[in-house]
């Protein structure tokens, strides 16, 4: 069973028999690193050994699954917030558009600015399907 859990975990599994019957149960539990179970169970008729022991590792790893998705949903804010910043100072910084290709192709404003044109539609194209907006031309 692979670990989805990156931490020094521990699974355990201790079976207990019932007293009555003679039977017995396995007890799954995942253990932190100082030996403390942090989430456990008893495998149902649903599910086998390998399922619980599966889901208590998911269970474990969900706070820090968490934290790292904050942490990457910030990171994400930034870089977006700074290519909304780039975009506007190129966008800025470019003259008005003077397209004269219909008369002599290429003409010099697509030769000096179409490279630069393209690649801020890109970048306009690509921030707005990362902040799930309208693609603004």
């Amino acid at each position: 069973m692979s670990d989805p859990s990156p931490s020094p975990w521990r699974y355990v599994a201790e079976d207990h028999a019932f007293c009555d019957t003679g039977d017995f149960e396995t007890e799954h539990t995942i253990e932190d690193a100082f030996g403390v179970a942090i989430a456990g169970g008893f495998a149902s008729g649903r599910l086998d050994d390998e399922q619980v022991e599966a889901n208590l590792r998911l269970m474990a790893s969900a706070p820090e699954m968490a934290a790292r998705i904050e942490k990457l949903d910030a990171q994400n804010k930034a870089l977006i917030s700074a290519m909304e910043g780039f975009i506007q100072e190129v966008t800025d910084a470019l003259p008005t558009q003077n397209c004269e290709c219909h008369r002599a192709p290429p003409c010099s404003d697509c030769s000096e600015y179409g490279a630069i044109r393209i690649a801020v539609a890109d970048a306009k194209a690509s921030l707005a399907k990362a902040t799930g907006q309208e693609i603004q031309k």
